[in-house]
């Protein structure tokens, strides 16, 4: 009792100091002077939260505290009076000099003071009468909402105090009653006429002197309880003051700091004495002792003693209950407390002064004393938290639970971890197999399509193989997390085991992911011969790093981010030092072996190799390790920045103004240009010998079964001129059994479409659309799939333009049960389609054909040369190799600019492989050996674009969209006069913009991607 009230007296005497400050104690003779029981000085109680509750607060002020208006005016009033004072000439010194003077300048005559009105002013009862009014105006200025706060407060302590002071009377009263009755017990016993009626009256007087104890104690317990309550609202005190603190100036911060670290310094030392009284669990309840009537023979009765006994065993039962839970409220209040202003105190660290915070935070004597102190702190939360585990593990061992329902709780945990183990174990020991069965099938699937390096999916099926193990132990752990019951789950102990749990788990994870990362970038033998090191070296940096980030977070989630977090996170960087010196040790001959192979060495590295052996290989191998993977870092860097199309696209940049500087430094030389046979084999419109798979695509595969299986359909195949429109065509036609491949653009109107289509079947010229289409969906002696190629050729931008698409579009709808129609559209015109007819139903689906990678327009350009018999070298694109470079070296920058020229060609060609295509084919030059020498990229100016007339730009509009026209169809489409049109047509063919062949124009492959990205620009052309 005495130690719970000591810890709300030292709670509480912050607070008090912090009013008595707040009242102002620049006046002499201030509230510091004064009495506790002066009128001033209670009102600074009452401000304070500490009056005692049997003064009214109403008699602490002249005005009514209800009338608003009567407080302003007194208000006003003493603003006044206290102005009057500080410009009267007086000044109440205690000198005797000062007295003199005083006494001098009142026997003037217009000094209006006389000697004993300054007597007056110099006595005790003027400066109480100055603190009063002081006090009071300090409690009229407040705001109307915080003075309602106060006399609230006031009000709750009084009826609290009334409360008590009932329950005081009560406990009075049966301890009194007891005594009387012990008194009588004592008295019967001396009058005892027999030594059998003196042992029971003795007997039932110890009882009743037993009782009288546990009244005394019961009255301590609701003593308790009330100063507990008290502490409470102490603590809301600090926690007010700390938050004025922060709001106030840092010397603010600095004096409430160390009065807050001194009140939480004597609540652990509160805290410790509570845990020790619980962990003793030694009752002061008085003990009944032994039934000395268990066995009595006597006549004399003993009812009495056993009533009295009954009562007192109860009461005991009860009030050891009463002890045992007082004693866990208060260890309980007490914790939160030192949590609370732990808390408050950890806030204030920013707002302190820099020379008070480099103190408390540093490696200073003040910084080693809160060490200390945050220290004990810990441990009397991990002492208080492993008594709170304790009474929960009891909880469950209560004799009130039945063993049925005992049993039940238990089997409600255990039956659902049993079961999410056993699938964990069964998913485990199956997971291999099934993943490399996955992985087998994909390697395979990138086989057939005959890629030069593994796919996206490939790659991410071994990353998964390679993290499978740590991903499942997460997902078994969070299962198991989930069906902890919310009870455990509370328990401190139980969510600073899952935080462990998951960290180690998670930082497996990352050292797997990373190791992952490095299996599948890894490209050498000796990348692979040391993956058992590099696992190594990745689990220990990573269980030095989670060790640290746990430190810090349990540091963090029992004492908060005190001294000690502060020391560790400012120096956990020295724990880098043991860990590196320890990876050159393990790396040290794998260091040297790489420099070893490096063929051509520098300085550095020939240095490295030359101190192998003694002390300096240490040094050395540290210089070549951080050398190594430096450059290692910066290689990883690059590949990974060059998956991105706009970082590729910078690159060609570049390297195209390197080509150009080059060739201006350069004298041209005598090269012949391709022959005409090789020239039209390297064209776009020459249809590959092997088919390169395109990116994959869902509705490709659903087409081809559709064929296989005769089942049916209309698909729609979409994109640029040069995409490959063509090349699929004609390797859908070769899955079914027929096929009839029709060029659209070779005919000119639907009768001779019609015409083309019956010539290509067999059939006979006079044979109609819906015969045709009859004939091509027969069940037995049909064809697997028709397939119409530039079909666009057949739609006009014009009213009445989509006729002929209709009504291709009905036979196709008509005769598409078991034949598949297959219809190629150019991405210019297909918007146009879209809007007009829409896709879906008029389509089962679409196919629309993405821009080629770098890697595929590469491997086609190989491929293309390869089919002609053409060697390409890029000689004439190297730049000046260092004197000692040999064979290897040019090489590999042959080989580094062969990456690079086609780059630059998938940048202007915008990933189209036709574009691509005829780039190539002018670029080439051949020699007398006939080799070719790849010469610097020519591309056309766009600024010529931009001095065309807006007729000119809607002529090349109608033209890309129909691919190929007529100057007819260009006046149809854009409702120009047939002379403007004809002479955009003179002024385009003369400057090489468009080609003519056949009477059509269509826009020559030199000029194809420029004038796209031009209309583009200007928003004249919308792409899909």
């Amino acid at each position: 009792m005495g130690t719970q009230a000591q810890t709300t007296q030292d709670l509480g005497v912050a607070e008090a100091s912090a009013a008595n400050t707040a009242s102002g104690n620049a006046q002499d003779g201030g509230p510091a002077a004064l009495s506790d029981s002066s009128p001033a000085a209670r009102i600074r109680a009452l401000l304070a939260g500490t009056l005692d509750p049997t003064v009214v607060a109403q008699s602490l002020f002249d005005v009514p505290l209800h009338n608003e208006e009567a407080m302003r005016i007194e208000t006003v009033r003493l603003r006044a009076l206290r102005r009057s004072l500080q410009g009267a000439p007086l000044d109440c010194g205690d000198t005797e000099a000062k007295r003199r003077d005083t006494r001098e300048s009142l026997t003037l005559p217009d000094a209006g003071l006389s000697m004993s009105d300054s007597e007056v002013m110099e006595g005790p009862q003027w400066k109480e009468r100055q603190a009063l009014d002081q006090a009071r105006l300090d409690f009229y200025e407040l705001p109307v909402k915080r003075r309602l706060v106060v006399l609230a407060l006031h009000a709750q302590r009084v009826a609290a105090a009334v409360a008590a002071q009932q329950q005081e009377s009560d406990a009075q009263r049966r301890i009194q009653q007891a005594t009387a009755e012990r008194q009588q017990a004592l008295d019967a016993a001396k009058r005892a006429r027999s030594e059998a009626e003196r042992l029971v009256a003795e007997e039932l007087a110890r009882l009743l002197g037993i009782e009288q104890q546990l009244s005394v104690m019961q009255q301590g317990f609701d003593t308790r309880r009330a100063e507990r309550q008290a502490a409470r609202d102490v603590l809301l005190g600090w926690q007010r003051r700390a938050r004025e603190a922060r709001q106030g100036t840092s010397d603010d911060a600095d004096k409430t700091y160390d009065s807050l670290r001194q009140t939480l310094r004597d609540a652990r030392a509160a805290l410790a004495i509570a845990l020790d009284q619980v962990d003793s669990g030694r009752s002061q309840i008085p003990d009944l002792g032994p039934d000395p009537f268990a066995k009595w023979t006597s006549d004399i009765s003993t009812d009495a003693v056993r009533k009295q006994r009954d009562v007192l065993e109860q009461s005991t039962k009860k009030l050891t209950d009463w002890e045992r839970r007082d004693r866990e409220e208060r260890a309980a209040d007490l914790m939160n407390a030192i949590d609370t202003l732990n808390r408050e105190r950890l806030e204030l660290l920013d707002y302190l002064s820099s020379s008070k915070r480099g103190a408390v935070t540093g490696f200073t004597g003040a910084g080693l004393d809160q060490a200390r102190s945050e220290l004990r702190h810990l441990l009397l939360v991990l002492r208080y938290h492993r008594h709170v585990s304790s009474r929960w593990l009891g909880s469950l061992q209560k004799p009130d639970i039945g063993l049925r329902s005992a049993l039940w709780h238990i089997l409600a945990v255990l039956v659902p971890w049993a079961l999410v183990g056993g699938l964990y174990l069964w998913w485990r020991r199956r997971a291999p197999q099934a993943l490399a069965h996955i992985e087998a099938r994909v390697e395979q699937a990138d086989r057939e399509a005959r890629l030069s390096k593994p796919s996206v999916v490939l790659q991410m099926v071994r990353f998964g193989i390679a993290i499978h193990v740590p991903v499942q132990r997460i997902a078994l752990f969070l299962f198991l997390t989930w069906l902890i019951p919310d009870g455990s789950r509370a328990l401190l102990e139980v969510q600073l085991l899952l935080v462990i749990a998951g960290w180690i788990l998670t930082g497996g994870l990352v050292v797997g992911a990373i190791n992952a990362v490095f299996e599948i970038e890894s490209t050498t033998r000796a990348d692979t011969g040391n993956a058992s090191l590099r696992l190594r070296s990745l689990r220990l940096a990573g269980r030095v790093v989670v060790a640290f980030a746990l430190i810090l977070l349990i540091g963090d989630r029992l004492v908060g981010q005190g001294t000690v977090y502060r020391w560790i996170f400012s120096t956990c960087w020295v724990a880098a030092i043991p860990i590196f010196l320890v990876l050159i040790r393990w790396w040290r001959e794998t260091v040297f072996q790489r420099v070893e192979r490096v063929r051509r060495r520098s300085p550095l590295q020939r240095w490295v190799l030359s101190h192998r052996r003694g002390w300096a290989s240490f040094a050395a191998a540290t210089v070549a390790g951080v050398h190594l993977f430096g450059t290692g870092a910066v290689r990883l860097l690059q590949g990974w920045a060059a998956r991105f199309g706009s970082v590729r696209r910078i690159h060609a940049y570049f390297f195209r103004r390197e080509l150009d500087k080059l060739g201006a430094e350069r004298a041209a030389t005598t090269l012949d240009p391709l022959p005409a046979d090789l020239f039209e084999q390297l064209g776009p419109d020459r249809v590959s010998t092997e088919w390169i798979e395109p990116l994959p695509q869902p509705v490709v595969a659903d087409v081809i079964q559709r064929i296989q299986n005769r089942q049916g359909g209309i698909f729609a195949v979409v994109g640029a001129r040069g995409a490959g429109k063509t090349t699929l065509l004609g390797h859908l036609g070769q899955q079914g059994r027929a096929a009839l491949h029709v060029g659209c653009a070779e005919s000119r109107g639907l009768d001779a479409l019609r015409t083309r289509m019956l010539t290509l079947a067999g059939l006979a010229p006079t044979t109609s659309l819906e015969c045709f289409g009859e004939w091509a969906d027969d069940a037995e002696h049909g064809v697997s799939v028709v397939l119409l190629d530039d079909l666009q050729t057949h739609v006009a931008t014009a009213m009445g333009g989509l006729e002929h698409f209709d009504q291709l579009m009905a036979l196709a709808q008509r005769r598409s049960k078991h034949a598949v129609w297959v219809l190629a559209i150019d991405e210019f015109i297909w918007p146009f389609l879209r809007r007009a007819r829409g896709t879906q139903p008029i389509f089962d689906d679409v196919i629309a054909l993405a821009p080629w990678s770098e890697e595929r327009i590469g491997q086609l350009l190989d491929q293309r040369t390869a089919d002609t018999g053409l060697t390409a070298t890029f000689e004439d694109l190297l730049e000046e190799l260092p004197s000692n470079a040999d064979e290897l070296d040019r090489q590999d920058a042959l080989r580094a600019r062969q990456v690079a020229y086609y780059r630059l060609l998938w940048d202007h060609a915008n990933g189209n492989p036709g574009i691509a295509l005829h780039l190539w084919r002018i670029a080439l030059r051949l020699d007398r050996d006939g080799i070719g020498h790849v010469q610097r990229l020519q591309t056309p100016p766009a600024a010529q674009l931009d001095l065309l007339p807006d007729p000119a730009l809607f002529t090349l509009r109608a033209i890309l969209q129909r691919s190929q026209a007529a100057a007819t169809d260009v006046v149809l489409a854009t409702q120009l006069r047939a002379s403007d049109v004809a002479d955009t047509l003179r002024y385009a063919l003369a400057r090489g913009y468009l080609v003519e062949q056949d009477g059509l124009v269509r826009v020559s492959w030199t000029w194809l991607s420029t004038v796209v990205r031009f209309l583009e620009r200007r928003h004249l052309l919308v792409v899909r």
